[in-house]
């Protein structure tokens, strides 16, 4: 009889604790789980970059080519709030002779609790490249 009522009263001990712990353990987990898909999102920008600057470089690829072959890339991480430039909102010509693109991601629309973070607002890749469409590309010039 006695040790029931003891091992009673270490159940209630045993729940506080829990409730206690618990807190800071989940708070562990999902800030692991935040920072991850942190650095996931932060790879696939920089690779969303660099695809669609070598969609973009060739003769005949357009800017909207480019900006779908980024969103198709960080499309499968599930990302939102993408915005992407091509020689800073200049477009492409056939005299470009080099190749700027910025991918920017809002954190706000990707993530729960970073986006709570003061100053960390965006991730932004950028990726430059020389491009195949000025007339002495093939010259050396």
């Amino acid at each position: 009889m006695r040790r029931r009522k003891a091992n009673q009263k270490r159940l209630g001990a045993l729940t506080v604790e829990f409730a206690l712990v618990a807190n800071v353990l989940f708070l562990v987990i999902f800030g692991c789980l935040e920072l991850t898909r942190l650095s996931l999102i932060r790879c696939l920008a920089q690779d969303a970059a660099y695809f669609a600057a070598r969609v973009a470089l060739v003769p005949g690829a357009t800017e909207s080519d480019a900006i779908s072959e980024a969103k198709r890339v960080l499309g499968s991480l599930g990302t939102r709030g993408i915005q992407v430039q091509i020689n800073n909102g200049l477009g492409l010509s056939q005299a470009s002779t080099e190749l700027r693109c910025v991918v920017i991601i809002d954190l706000k629309q990707n993530m729960i609790m970073m986006s709570m973070m003061p100053g960390w607002k965006e991730i932004r890749a950028v990726c430059t490249m020389k491009t195949e469409r000025y007339n002495d590309f093939y010259k050396g010039g």
